[in-house]
């Protein structure tokens, strides 16, 4: 099912906005398709392989698939702590903050939502930050492939927004709604 994205974030030279109303999960991925991709894939990079996992569409190969997921969670999990630590080497990021907030909007119960806040100064805050976000997915079950790429691509696309500026504080909040 898909889920919503939006992000904003400031301490570069303009504002970062970032907003995708659909994005894929793991029902929508081909599982026998992702294996292929995987094995003709390219390895020079994790992005490259795990890419592979999440561009499938359709469905088939239940424990092979199962396996192309958890790796897929695995490499997205690394990329979005990379991305925290590259915020870490903004000048200002003694005074930085990233923060999620995840909702799943329920029919029959009340909603259910998490809020994590990092700040970017402790000495292991990409492990920090995955650490919460994943209990915080994992209760909105949103802890996929999906939502896990797209927070990778928004911190990097943000840290590239905030490159070359100095003294920069990153300033980072998200909300996942599904």
């Amino acid at each position: 099912m898909p889920f919503r994205i939006f992000a904003v974030g400031h301490g570069g030279p303009r504002q970062y906005n970032y907003i995708n109303p659909s994005v894929a999960d793991e029902a929508d991925i081909d599982k026998a398709l992702a294996i292929k991709a995987l094995a003709e894939g390219d390895y020079s990079s994790p992005l490259g392989a795990a890419q592979a996992v999440n561009d499938a569409n359709s469905a088939g190969a239940e424990d092979i698939g199962k396996g192309a997921i958890m790796y897929g969670k695995f490499v997205f999990s690394e990329l979005i702590q990379t991305g925290v630590q590259y915020l870490q080497m903004s000048g200002g990021a003694a005074n930085g903050k990233i923060m999620l907030s995840a909702r799943e909007t329920n029919m029959l119960w009340p909603d259910t939502a998490r809020f994590v806040e990092q700040s970017l100064d402790a000495d292991d805050a990409g492990y920090q930050f995955m650490k919460k976000i994943k209990g915080a997915l994992s209760d909105t079950n949103m802890y996929t492939n999906g939502a896990l790429r797209k927070i990778s691509d928004v911190l990097s696309f943000y840290g590239a927004s905030i490159q070359g500026t100095p003294g920069a504080t990153p300033w980072l909040s998200f909300q996942l709604h599904r």
